[in-house]
């Protein structure tokens, strides 16, 4: 039986639009995934975590370069990324309990493991889900048996296919990296941020 190793992230938690994404890998595909990662931080010299918040002009090359290697990785069929849209702003959070926007996209981080990786690779595949760490990840890991129990429930699956959920500091786990600048770049389009990226952009390359 195969197993998916399924990153997830958030981006954007204080903005009008925020999104949760998984990214799915077979785990047998994610040694050569990681070597072609490596050479292109060593082609840009990459020496610290690469991050959507820290584009910047001078390094905008480096996050192009992730940015087209995972949707190369999609068109070749080696990976599968899944992103939800929320308004955020428009989401009582107080109804999700006393962490508020933690607790909301907790909920959405669960929301998609199961209509996403659990539904579409639940059947045939074992799971292997590293959220990236934080506050609004850091419940999932005790709710393997839920998920395994709304599988079966909601999706049918004869087995319980998720086997462990582990989250990962994204400083040291450069998959979330890859996922981190994609939907950053992604929400910040959602969020007409963009505009204001191009232009700091253009003043930066004035400035040099």
């Amino acid at each position: 039986m195969a197993t998916i190793v399924y990153f997830c992230d958030e981006s954007s938690f204080h903005d009008t639009h925020m999104a949760v994404a998984g990214l799915a890998v077979n785990k047998d595909t994610l040694p050569s995934i990681l070597v072609e990662l490596g050479q292109i931080n060593e082609d840009y010299r990459v020496i610290s975590e690469v991050k959507w918040e820290n584009s910047k002009s001078r390094r905008a090359n480096t996050h192009m370069a992730y940015i087209d290697f995972l949707f190369r990785l999609i068109q070749e069929n080696r990976a599968h990324v899944h992103i939800r849209f929320a308004p955020f702003n428009d989401y009582d959070h107080l109804l999700s309990g006393q962490k508020k926007r933690l607790a909301t996209v907790g909920k959405m981080h669960y929301q998609l493991l199961l209509h996403r990786a659990l539904r579409f690779y639940g059947e045939a595949c074992e799971l292997i889900i590293h959220p990236d760490g934080g506050a609004c990840t850091e419940k999932l890991p005790n709710l393997i048996d839920s998920l395994n129990y709304d599988g079966r429930t909601k999706h049918g699956h004869k087995n319980s296919s998720v086997k462990r959920i582990e989250c990962k500091d994204s400083k040291f786990e450069p998959m979330l990296q890859l996922l981190d600048v994609t939907l950053g770049a992604l929400t910040a389009y959602k969020n007409n941020r963009h505009k204001q990226l191009n232009a700091d952009h253009h003043h930066s390359r004035q400035a040099d």
